[in-house]
């Protein structure tokens, strides 16, 4: 019998909840809807008997369900990641999306190839306010309905079981948690019970359950059929023929269904509100969704009502559920349209899957080799049982009164087209609609929804939506299909329509499940009908052994059974990977109830006598004693009772709660009596009060149901509760044959559990089991016991007879157990000669043969046990933990060695304890000959027993030592320790050989006794991914034996220099390469930006980051005084190491600072009156005004992605002061005066000034810029204040914040037609959306240009600006994607003639050259690919734009031109002015790459005088511009060639004094100029973000140039011209080396801003204008972009960015929009690439130096100084971190590379390890203090003198530093007199004696004694491994050395076998390693390692032994020769193995 825990009634918790819910459960209100029209409808309402009635029946109807969870500490970081991912490509559209876009439109092929390639997946999150992220991570949420626990094992500190419950009932479900299993951390709140949730609906809950949804789509019959309606042959998605193989992320949730709907609420915080269009029967969740069972529908010529039809209609709770739920209440035209609808011979399907909630229920397909393919449509088939793992589902055929199990699994392509071919789709929706579905009723009105509030809270992506809003739904109505009326689409009136108007639906409803026949059962068995489908009682069974049952419950005449169906796994026929499933055998047991348990692997079931019996398989395991049952059915006051109350403490659901005193009845005391209390109704209550059924099981609990209705929750034990008996029943599952092996665990279960053995030892658990074991095997335990105890009498203790001692009395000591356990010990200690014991104690040798039973179970497998575990004794020596179980085993083992004659056996357990045990030549065996004889020996026993430690060190010497056995499950850790040390080169002709011992049969495999030549890592990265893979982790390391361990960490110690870069977290840390296993580590779990700026909260509190500020409190100080400069953050701990040696940082902030007010420095002349001194100050504010006004573009550059921004702080932007001060003293405020400004002149730089305040912000939380804070940051106030929103919005969209933006937010800023606004707005969104061709996007744009709408539409009054940033969105969302229409249109805006309107004949170039960057955008290097057919009209057209020719047709809006402009006379040829610009950056950006010579020379600047005279100079620096752009490759960085691009015959005549009046100089020197200029740009663009200083120098030789030209002539060439060729030049020096912060630039950009107004000294210098000011200041920005965080990229859609916002033609003033619209500068954005790669250092968590090496695709190797910006990965094949201070770091392309980019995309810091005796260059910039530490390190003498002193210069570690205080410089201050070097143990010796009232006590000097000479020597041992330890950098070999010198110091006074072989294994890894490196043949330039293990150090060790043996040998001389002598005496003409022969 088996003891069970103490019963305690269970509540079950949410019944708890709702006694306290505040809402009603219930809603008894009627819901009226229109549909209640129909007569059949309201016929269906009547109702005899009372709705109170049945709804108080009701009432009481309450149902749960409880599962067990396994919870790890993993899941938590699993949640991080999957959100991660999630959050990843959550907004790729523009409006929230769900599994599919919204909004299916022109693109949406290339979304579902984005979607395929990005594996987007994911309904958007849900913003309710009961469910969030946070829930799910307090809870766990994430465990999926597969609760089988991990096959690791269970870590009790951080995993542990804990049950969940969902409580129903009526309108309410309540989800619970509780009861954990082993809270490792929370023991003493193990009894706290946690709601999670509580779910309120509108309809009473029907059905309840826990289910995982897929959130990838998995049908790619969807998507081929959406395929193949875009008719795009070229870019076919492959379609797969199954999606088994595809990994698909799965969502944990619950799902409820009412009579309406159904809901989803996902564990991580998203709701689904979804209508089923049928009466759900019951609910199946499975491995691909749920399956949905349909209610049955009767034949349809049975017309007449069921007689059932009142009885039917009381089991609903109002008049909408009753009328909904009744088979026939469909109406006669209903009926007759059903009818007519399809054929009769086809039936409908009455089971449906559904993967998604927001998916197409579909029907399921049933595959049968009787009947074909066919749906799952027999209405007489019931489902009962559906299983996850493994996929299957149980069927019963109630007419035929057969069960029949199938295979559920994906519906293949071909199957889903064979049944889909030939029938039309409107069969589903019949079968759906038709039928019992509340959404279908032919009077429901448009308003469908009106009956069922939905009162969930939904934010603002809450996908709460029916389907009528579902994304199926809206994309066919997008594709211009109508959408097939199937499963629960669309609103009742849109379904109607779909039902009589339109056309049947092309898109047929493809299957996604199928299931495919098993097997069929041949008994038939005529089930009872069953009521309730809840009752169906199913489940899957794995018994002791591992065999898998399917078992369900069959009633059958009111007689119960439990029918058990074996299932087994056959693999199919050349297919071994693929396994099928098989039926063995079917049996049943009469049972009542039954239940599964888990944990223990048995059934616990009730038989017809009412008993809870337990059952493994078939096998029968004994009966459950549940204490105090019997006590219950004795009459008693708790009987009495009208309510039958337990005296037992009560159970609140899952968990025991406190038994309430108060309640206590002292009557009841009669119990405890053993005299019964006689009652005459107690025979009575006997029977009511049997156990009724069995319910709720999880784990090893379980709840037990009374007669009377209560419930018991019970406990079943363990099986074991010690790791050894745990270890011991596997072994004996992996030795004997499974029906055995189920015999013994049952035979041991039973003995452990019986009633009163709860509490026992480890000790007294272990005898329990080892009786066991041997009455099994044969022994007669009893008699042996007895036999003892008769020996034990000699020698007991007689009564004493007087007070003297006697002789019996010291012979009682010596053979007590204490003097046993501790005699030998105490005698070594004391050095006293150990006792002899007299020979007549010794009688336990001399006993006779003992009785031996061999009929015994498992007397044929006595070898085979004894084999088994003494391989699982091996294994225990492996881990220290183990260590005390060795004895208890050795015992076990000793004995039947002794018995079967084994006499090797038997030394080598004598060997491991010889004071406890006897070797071979002092013991006899017990059995007879007779015995041993019939005793059979495996084919796999060998007679020398093996040896872990001895086949270890024949590995270390290299000896053929044959194979080690391997029993899987019982040695595993010493066959991972083999294979690990012979992969490490280690061993030769080694390896494990497994033996297949379960059936006694060959060996069935063995490792290779060589590696594989074709691996091509090193030997010890081999070893290094074994042990990764076999799970050893470093704490398993610790736990070996200090040899064994060390033997591993030599080995993986090899590979720590340069280890291989793609390996996995776990490899590093077995590596110690803690730098490279965070940086996995950061690589796996930052997915996104959102997951890197929350980890970057966290960090930059402990460590430095990117963004750490320098605390400098003057400057906090002074910013806190003064205005805000919007550059407060910038002083960041990175700029200080990039620049720490000047001050130009300070500098540049001054130079873009715009918010604090100008100082004048004027003079006021004697002569000069107040009022014109004022004017003159004016004038000169005036001045310094224009270059204010132009700096925050160049701010915005500097502080580019800089500001973390809090979400409930507003952003504070900087004003924009144009007013000055005067000097002090007066400081007088100066405004300009209003005659001297236009009152629109502060327009366009306060929308630069928001701009640059935008650009700065990045998300600090975990969650992009959404719309709320945007709309939080709306200002209320004035005009400018609207401008500077205008700015941040355009800044927000450039980096890529606007995705979240809601449509109306965006109506409210549109719909105000604001200039600024809509500008901001548009060209935000086209970046947001660049390359996308979003459709709404699209739409919003195409409102804004008029080309894009239709003729007939009506004229929009749009001003001038808006028109230009949209048509140069249309460019942007467009981007490289060469879309013909867009093509087209854009083309022919650049040549859109002049209208008659007088607002269509204003800044037409601007607009002109808009639509041609566009043009150059949408088809950015389609002519370097082969032409594409629909451009090939492009160039030529482009050409005619750009040289001239006849207007083409202006397209659509023809007429509206053809009247012509009233200001305008252009004739019919194009305006080049207006068209020339646009065109030619057009062909540049179009053929870009292209190398194109023909194009080429189109784009040539003009050779002589008379054709430069057609041209305009500014164009032909556009010209030679396009020409670099096409020419990409020929472009040099070098002035020769920005010299050849001007042509010889203006060379001559340029800078020069005029002397032939025929030449045009001035037209020669702008050419010039120009020329010049566009050359610099090319090589600014092609050299952008590189660094190169030979194109900085040309670019800046050329800008002087001209600069002195504009200083010394500037009548040559103009000084307009000299000043903006010069700006260009200099602008391209600023790309070249952008945010490399390059002093030569900065200098030259210092000289030019000065030129603000003209001084009396320098008349002759002009002032810049307000361009040449932005274009100075862009420079600066340019050249700290970021931050020196980032730089520019040379990618085609960077180099059109750059173009945009470059463009050279900056504006004059600061309202000049005619040529180019200022709000395009800040589009460099779009080109600016993160490159800066920032070291770290990993132990103190500073920013470092380091060197880095970077090597191209050629293999260019190219040193570098980190932290620096390295070139374009694209450019690069390695990345390596190479400096002799640090551990290197590698970065290669195709292994890590991904890795990389993520840390440069969030300037993430590489992690890098400081070697040991190296100082950072912070702290040692030569490297002086790094000499002397690698001069102590390479002293080899040093070691054994080492000093405290010198080990603390090579650590920083803390550990090590406090190892060294407390333990190694103690001897140092030993009897100083100084004061506060006293030591720790002085220090509290002295308090205890003087108490804390004494004053001198810290001023006295250390007491303690000197250290004795074995002190001092072992002291001195410690500090030279601690020296080793640090030297060498490895510092997990320290626990071991230190374990070493303890074994070193044991081994004088108490040696042991344990011992000697780690001294010998360590000699033998000495030698090995000696022996290695002599063979190895150095290599150049690789670094030499040193070994671990130290010959000089071994050696010492060795010595140390040595003088011990010699010790020893006196009194060793007598033993050896008395054990040699009784080995050769002993039974010598017997061989050793003949016993067992």
């Amino acid at each position: 019998m088996i003891a069970a825990s103490e019963p305690l009634e269970f509540v079950p918790h949410g019944r708890t909840v709702l006694a306290k819910h505040p809402g009603k459960i219930y809603n008894k209100g009627h819901n009226v809807s229109m549909s209640e029209t129909t007569l059949l409808y309201k016929l269906t309402n009547v109702a005899i008997k009372d709705d109170s009635l049945v709804e108080s029946k009701d009432d009481e109807q309450e149902w749960w369900t409880i599962r067990e969870v396994y919870y790890k500490a993993q899941d938590l970081e699993d949640i991080e990641t999957e959100s991660a991912k999630d959050s990843k490509y959550e907004y790729e559209s523009f409006r929230p999306p769900s599994r599919l876009k919204n909004d299916f439109n022109i693109s949406i092929k290339s979304e579902l190839m984005s979607g395929l390639k990005k594996d987007e997946a994911g309904p958007s999150r849900a913003g309710s306010a009961n469910s969030s992220s946070n829930m799910s991570k307090k809870f766990n949420l994430n465990s999926a309905q597969n609760t089988q626990p991990n096959k690791k094992r269970l870590n009790p500190k951080t995993d542990c079981y804990y049950e969940e419950e969902l409580y129903v009932k009526g309108c309410t479900a309540v989800w619970s948690k509780g009861l954990i299993s082993t809270p490792g951390s929370k023991t003493s709140a193990s009894e706290q019970r946690e709601t999670i949730a509580c779910f309120t609906l509108d309809n009473p809950i029907k059905h309840a359950a826990f289910a995982d949804f897929h959130i990838d789509i998995n049908n790619t019959m969807l998507i081929d059929a959406l395929n193949s309606q875009i008719g795009d042959s070229k870019k076919n998605i492959k379609i797969e023929d199954n999606t088994e193989h595809i990994k698909s992320k799965t969502m944990p949730s619950i799902l409820l269904i009412d009579n309406k709907c159904m809901r989803v609420y996902a564990m991580d915080g998203r709701e689904y509100i979804t209508s089923i269009p049928f009466q759900v029967k019951q609910v199946w969740p499975m491995k691909y969704g749920v399956l949905l069972e349909k209610e049955t529908t009767p034949i349809l010529h049975n017309a007449t009502l069921p007689l059932s039809f009142l009885k039917l209609n009381e089991s609903h709770n109002n008049s909408f559920s009753r009328s909904r739920t009744f088979k026939h209440q469909m109406s006669a035209k209903l009926r007759a349209e059903s009818i007519s609808g399809f054929d009769s011979d086809c039936p409908l399907p009455t089971c449906f899957s559904l993967s998604h909630p927001l998916d197409e229920v579909t029907p399921i397909l049933m595959k049968s080799p009787s009947q074909g393919l066919q749906y799952y449509n027999d209405g007489d088939l019931q489902i009962i049982f559906v299983s996850s793992n493994p996929s299957i589902i149980l069927l019963y055929d109630w007419k035929l009164g057969t069960h029949s199990l199938w295979k559920l699994r994906k519906a293949s392509r071909d199957e889903c087209l064979a049944v889909c071919s030939n029938m039309n789709s409107t069969v589903f929706s019949q079968s759906c609609d038709f039928v019992n579905s509340p959404m279908q009723s032919m009077g429901k009105s448009m308003n469908s929804w009106t009956g069922s509030p939905f009162h969930s809270k939904k934010g603002p992506l809450t996908p709460s939506r029916s389907r009528q809003n579902s994304p199926m739904a809206n994309m066919f109505h997008q594709q211009g299909l109508s959408p097939h009326a199937s499963i629960g689409q669309a609103s009742s009136a849109s379904m109607l329509a779909n039902t009589m108007i339109q056309n049947p639906p092309s898109l047929p409803l493809y299957p996604d499940v199928c299931i495919d026949h098993i097997y069929t059962d041949s008994q038939v068995i005529r089930r009872d009908p069953i009521e309730n489908p809840k009752d169906i009682k199913a489940f899957l069974h794995t018994d002791l052994v591992g065999h898998n049952y399917l078992c369900y419950m069959v009633k059958v005449e009111g007689v119960s059974k439990l029918q058990i169906m074996r299932l087994k796994k056959s693999h199919s026929h050349g297919q071994s990977s693929k396994t099928n499933i098989i039926v063995g055998w079917v049996s049943s047991v009469m049972a009542r109830d039954a239940v599964v348990l888990e944990h223990l692997k048995m059934m616990a079931l009730i038989d017809e006598t009412g008993n809870i019996i337990l059952q493994s398989g078939n096998n029968f395991v004994g009966k459950v004693h549940v204490g105090g049952v019997l006590a219950r059915l004795i009459d008693s006051p708790y009987t009495k009772r009208s309510t039958f109350q337990s005296p037992f403490p009560r159970r609140s659901s899952l968990l025991p709660t406190r038994c309430d005193n108060t309640t206590f009845d002292d009557s009841a005391l009669h119990l405890l009596s053993p005299v019964p209390h006689s009652s005459a109704s107690r025979i009575e209550q006997k029977e009511s009060l049997g156990v009724r059924g069995l319910r709720d099981a999880a784990g090893s609990r379980l709840s037990v149901r009374f007669e009377a209705g209560q419930l018991y929750r019970v406990a079943l034990p363990p099986p074991a509760r010690a790791p050894l008996l745990a270890r011991c029943s596997a072994a004996l599952a992996a030795a004997l044959p499974p029906d055995v092996t189920v015999q013994v665990i049952i035979k041991w279960y039973g003995i452990r559990n019986a009633p009163g053995t709860q509490d026992l030892t480890p000790e007294q658990e272990w005898e329990m089991f080892s009786n066991m074991m041997l009455s099994l095997i044969g022994y007669d335990v009893d008699k042996s016991q007895k036999q003892t105890d008769e020996e034990v009498e000699v020698v007991t203790k007689k009564q004493r007879t007087s007070s003297d001692g006697t002789q019996d009395d010291w012979e009682y000591l010596l053979n007590s157990e204490l003097h046993k356990t501790i005699g030998q010990s105490l005698s070594n200690m004391l050095n006293l000669p150990a006792l002899q014991t007299e020979e007549k104690h010794r009688k336990i040798e001399e006993v006779k043969p003992v009785q031996f039973n061999t009929n015994s179970l498992l007397f044929p497998y006595t070898v085979h046990v004894f084999y088994t575990f003494h391989l699982l004794y091996e294994d225990f020596k492996l881990n220290t933990l183990l260590g005390s179980d060795l004895k208890h085993l050795s015992t076990f083992l000793y004995r039947i060695a002794r018995d079967l004659s084994l006499d090797k056996y038997v030394d080598h357990y004598w060997l491991d304890f010889p004071t406890d045990f006897n070797y071979a030549g002092e013991c006899d065996s017990h059995l007879c000959e007779e015995v041993l004889k019939k005793l059979v020996q495996p084919n796999y026993f060998s007679v020398d027993p093996p040896n872990i430690f001895a086949y270890l060190n024949s590995l270390m010497k290299d000896v053929d030592d044959g194979y080690y056995p391997y029993m899987p499950q019982v040695n595993d850790l010493s066959r991972d320790i083999i294979e690990v040390v012979c992969a490490g080169g280690s061993g030769r002709g080694a390896g494990v050989r497994a033996v297949c011992a379960g059936e006694g049969g060959a060996p069935a495999s063995s490792t290779p006794r060589a590696p594989p030549p074709a691996a091509p890592a090193a030997p010890h990265c081999r070893a290094v991914m074994l042990a990764c893979e076999r799970g050893i982790s470093p704490r398993d390391v610790d736990n070996l034996p200090p040899a064994v361990g060390l033997m591993l960490i030599s080995i993986f110690s090899r590979c720590k220099a340069d280890p291989p870069v793609d390996w996995p977290l776990e490899a590093y840390r077995l590596a110690m390469r803690e730098d490279l296993a965070l940086q996995a580590e950061i690589a796996e779990t930052i997915k996104s930006t959102d997951e890197y700026m929350e980890t970057l909260a966290l960090e930059v509190l402990e460590k430095e980051t990117a963004y750490s500020q320098q605390n400098n409190p003057m400057e906090e100080l002074q910013n806190n005084e003064e205005e805000a400069t919007g550059m407060e953050h910038m002083n960041t701990k990175l700029l200080k190491l990039l620049y720490p040696r000047d001050h130009r940082m300070e500098e540049v902030y001054s130079l873009l600072q715009s918010s604090i007010p100008v100082t004048i420095h004027l003079l006021q002349r004697p002569e000069i009156s107040d009022h014109d001194f004022i004017e003159e100050q004016e004038k000169y504010l005036y001045a310094m005004g224009t270059r204010t006004m132009a700096l925050p573009v160049g701010r915005g550059m500097l502080t580019l992605r800089s500001l973390p921004c809090s979400p409930t702080e507003p952003l504070t932007l900087p004003k924009l002061c144009v007013s000055g001060r005067g000097p002090p003293p007066r400081c007088n405020t100066i405004n300009l005066s209003a005659n001297d400004t236009s009152p629109h002149c502060l327009l366009w730089p306060t929308f630069h000034n928001g701009v640059a305040a935008g650009l700065a912000l990045v998300p600090m939380t975990g969650s992009n810029i959404d719309s709320s804070w945007i709309i939080y940051n709306k200002p209320r106030g004035t005009q400018d204040m609207s401008t500077e929103h205008a700015g941040f919005l355009l800044a927000l969209g450039l980096n890529g914040h606007l995705k979240d933006m809601p449509y109306m937010n965006m109506y409210e800023y549109l719909v105000k037609c604001h200039e600024m606004i809509s500008i901001g707005l548009l060209l935000g969104l086209a970046a947001t959306y660049r390359g996308t061709m979003d459709v709404q996007a699209t739409k919003m744009l195409s409102i804004h240009v008029e080309a894009l709408l239709p003729a007939s539409s009506v004229e929009l009054d749009i001003q001038h600006g808006i028109l230009v940033a949209a048509v140069l969105g249309v460019g942007l969302l467009y981007q490289r994607t060469a879309h013909d229409h867009y093509a087209q249109v854009l083309l022919r805006e650049i040549g859109k003639p002049p209208g008659p309107e007088m607002e269509n004949c204003v800044e037409r170039e601007g607009y002109a050259l808009a639509a041609g960057l566009a043009l150059g955008c949408v088809c950015l290097r389609a002519g370097a690919r082969p032409p594409l057919a629909h451009l090939a009209h492009l160039a030529p057209r482009l050409r005619t734009y750009m040289l001239g020719g006849d207007r083409a047709p202006a397209g659509n809006q023809t007429d509206k031109y053809k009247q012509g402009s009233f200001a305008i006379r252009e004739g019919s040829t194009v305006n080049l002015d207006v068209t020339s610009p646009g065109a030619t950056l057009a062909l540049g950006l179009i053929y870009m790459q292209s190398n194109n010579q023909a194009l080429a020379e189109w784009l040539e600047p003009p050779s002589t005088a008379y054709m430069l005279d057609f041209v305009r100079p500014d164009l032909l620096m556009l010209r030679v511009i396009s020409r670099g752009l096409v020419l990409w490759d020929s472009i040099e960085p070098t002035e020769e060639w920005v010299e050849s691009q001007v042509p010889s015959t203006i060379n001559p005549y340029c800078f020069v004094k005029p002397t032939d009046e025929n030449i045009d100089y001035e037209a020669m020197n702008q050419a010039y100029c120009n020329i010049i200029a566009g050359a610099c740009f090319a090589l600014g663009l092609r050299y952008a973000g590189s660094g190169c200083e030979e194109a900085r120098d040309a670019a800046l030789h050329f800008a002087a140039r001209l600069d002195a030209a504009w200083a010394g002539a500037p009548d040559l060439a103009g000084a307009a011209t000299l000043e903006a060729t010069c700006c260009v030049c200099l602008l391209a020096a600023g790309m070249i080396m952008a945010g490399r912060g390059d002093v030569a630039v900065l200098r030259v950009c210092r000289r030019l801003r000065t030129r603000t107004a003209r001084i009396a000294a320098r008349p002759d210098r002009a002032p810049l204008t307000h361009g040449a000011q932005m274009a100075v200041h862009c420079t600066i920005g340019l050249l700290f972009l970021g931050g020196c965080r980032a730089t520019l990229s040379t990618t085609p859609e960077a180099v059109a960015a750059l173009i945009i916002a470059f463009f050279p033609k900056f504006p004059t003033h600061t309202e000049d929009n005619r040529y180019h619209l200022q709000a395009f500068r800040h589009l460099y954005v779009l080109a600016v690439e993160p490159r800066l790669l920032l070291p770290r250092d990993i132990d103190t968590g500073k920013l470092c130096y380091a060197n880095i090496q970077v090597i191209d695709l050629e293999g260019a190797m190219k040193e570098m100084k980190a932290p620096c910006i390295i070139p374009e990965l694209n450019t690069l094949r390695e990345v390596k971190i190479n400096d002799p201070r640090y551990w290197p770091i590698t970065f290669q392309r195709d292994q890590n590379w991904d890795q990389l980019k993520t840390f440069l995309n969030y300037t993430w810091c590489v992690d890098i390890k400081q070697r040991a005796g190296c100082l950072s260059y912070l702290d040692d910039p030569q490297g002086f203090l790094t000499i002397l530490a690698q001069t102590l390190t390479l002293d080899r003498t040093n070691i054994w003198s080492a000093q405290s002193d010198n080990i603390e210069l090579f650590t920083n570690d803390e550990k090590v530093k406090n190892f060294v205080k407390h333990y190694l410089a103690k001897e140092a201050i030993v009897g100083s007199s100084a004061g506060g070097n006293i030591c720790a143990d002085c220090l509290l010796l002295m308090k205890r004696k003087a108490g804390f009232r004494s004053t001198g006590l810290l001023n006295r000097g250390c007491v303690c004694r000197k250290y004795s000479k074995d002190e001092q020597e072992y002291m001195q041992s410690l500090s030279v491994v601690t020296y080793e330890c640090v030297v060498k950098d490895v510092l997990q070999a320290l626990p071991i050395w230190t374990t070493f010198l303890k074994i070193i110091k044991e081994m004088r006074t108490e040696p042991t076998t344990y011992h000697m072989w780690q001294i010998k294994l360590l000699l033998s890894q000495a030698d090995s390693v000696s022996r290695r490196s002599g063979d190895a043949m150095p290599v150049d330039g690789a670094e030499q390692s040193e070994p671990l293990v130290s010959n000089e150090f071994t050696l010492a060790i060795k010595q140390k032994i040595a003088l011990a043996f010699d010790a020893w040998e006196p009194k060793l001389q007598p033993l050896l020769r008395r054990h040699l002598g009784a080995g050769r005496g002993a039974r010598v003409g017997a061989p050793a193995g003949e016993c067992v022969d």
